[in-house]
Order: structure tokens, then sequence, then C-alpha cells
């Protein structure tokens, strides 16, 4: 069994607001064809609730297992964040968010599949069908023991009131803003690259 730990992190915010404080910790299990871990942090710092002379705070939990079986991988994650005394909500929100994988490697191929979904948020005083489901389906094909390519596709599908999943790593590509996905917007994206391992 791996353990690891950050101790607190203080830094120092802009004049008038706290200090912020963060702590993480992870437990992980690997052994034969088993994988386990936890992992928990928590924050406090920020200006809170402008109703409360409390700070702003989070809470997140993490579980993973994995199973290895043949050429065949599964794994499954599940995450749940509760986030307090908030100043742009007003008040609390908590959102808590599984993810599925599978893979099956056969010849120099390697076929990927997996499934996500992040149910909705609690948010006080806001709309509630704001989750979000997404789907993944990849190939890798090696080369080598060194190179091989690979090719991902994907497809979220958000909520009615979901607009908070979108193409974000892709806003200012090449300097153009492609801004973030509105409510009930599919979103798809398409990846192919090559890696080489020196």
């Amino acid at each position: 069994v791996d353990t690891t730990g950050d101790g607190a992190t203080d830094t120092d915010l802009a004049a008038g607001d706290d200090e912020a404080e963060a702590w993480s910790v992870m437990a992980m299990y690997d052994q034969g064809p088993f994988f386990a871990s936890v992992a928990y942090e928590t924050f406090e710092g920020g200006i809170g609730d402008s109703g409360s002379t409390g700070n702003d705070e989070i809470d997140a939990w993490k579980i993973g297992l994995g199973y290895t079986f043949g050429n065949s991988k599964v794994g499954l994650v599940y995450e749940d964040i509760e986030h307090d005394n908030n100043a742009a909500w007003g008040d609390s929100a908590s959102r808590d968010a599984i993810w599925g994988s599978f893979s099956h490697k056969f010849g120099a191929n390697t076929v990927h599949l997996a499934y996500g979904q992040a149910d909705d948020s609690d948010v006080s005083g806001a709309n509630d069908d704001d989750g979000a489901d997404l789907w993944s389906i990849g190939l890798d094909h090696n080369f080598s023991k060194r190179t091989k390519v690979y090719a991902i596709y994907a497809h979220m599908d958000n909520d009615d009131d979901g607009n908070g999943y979108g193409l974000y790593a892709a806003d200012n590509f090449a300097g153009t803003s492609y801004g973030v996905a509105g409510n009930d917007d599919d979103v798809d994206g398409f990846s192919i690259g090559i890696v080489h391992q020196f």
C-alpha cells in the first residue's frame, strides 16, 4: 500500500482577501490484477458568501477501482465535491460524478471505451438539470515498443440547464475564442496523434 500526501499550502491572496489553505492525502493499492485508490482534498480561503463571515470551503473525495483480466482492463472512478459558503453561488453547491472505462488489447492494437456522468448539481437557488454525459471510443496502434498512433472520438451531452462542459482546451487556440457550450448543447471532439518514447 502506498500513501502520499501534501501538507498545508498557504497562499497570500489579494489585499482584503483571507489566507487560503489546502490539504490533500491519497492511499493506493496496486498488486497483481487489482488496483484501488482513495483520495481526499480540502480547501479553505478566499471570500465567502456575502451573508456569512466564513471563508469559501471545498471538500472533495475520489475513489478508484481497477481490474486486469487477460488482455482487458476495466476501471471505475467515483468523486464527490462539496463547495460551501461560495460568494458566486450565494451559499453552497455539490456534485458527484462517475467514470467507467474498458480497454482490450489485440495484436498491435488496443481499443478503449469510456463513459462518464456528472449528476445534477445541488446549487442553492439554481436550476437542477445541469448534469452531463460523456462517452468516448479510441484506438491505439503500436508500430513498435516505442512508437504508437492513436485516434479518439468523444461526445458530450449537456442537460437542459447544463453549460459547464465544453471545449475549454480549444477556447483560445490560435488566437480564436470558441466560447463555452450553451444550455443543452452537445459537444463532439476528435483527436489523432502519435507518441514516441525517446
